[in-house]
């Protein structure tokens, strides 16, 4: 009975970081602009993220986490997160 083949690959650079996203597929994997996940992060409104020099690294569970707290029955509830418009409204009061 023959082993089953073995195959090397490199691995990508979210599964080097120990099962961290970098933003880039973190905004994939949340179906989100980079950008947008960037907004996010410098509003303070985004996911928890770590930093470990200049690179920012997410977790898949705080992704999902994060994402959870956006889910809701009707685009009439009230949103808990305050929009960029509130914020800045806020900051001038």
């Amino acid at each position: 009975m023959e082993a089953p083949p073995v195959f090397h690959r490199t691995p990508t650079p979210h599964e080097s970081a120990g099962g961290y996203f970098n933003t880039t597929k973190s905004a994939d994997f949340l179906g989100l602009a980079t950008r947008t996940l960037e907004r996010h992060r410098l509003d303070g409104t985004g996911p928890v993220f770590m930093r470990l020099g200049r690179r920012i690294l997410y977790h898949p569970d705080d992704l999902r986490a994060w994402a959870q707290q956006h889910r809701y029955r009707s685009t009439s509830e009230p949103s808990v997160t305050p929009t960029r418009v509130m914020q800045r409204s806020l900051r001038r009061a």
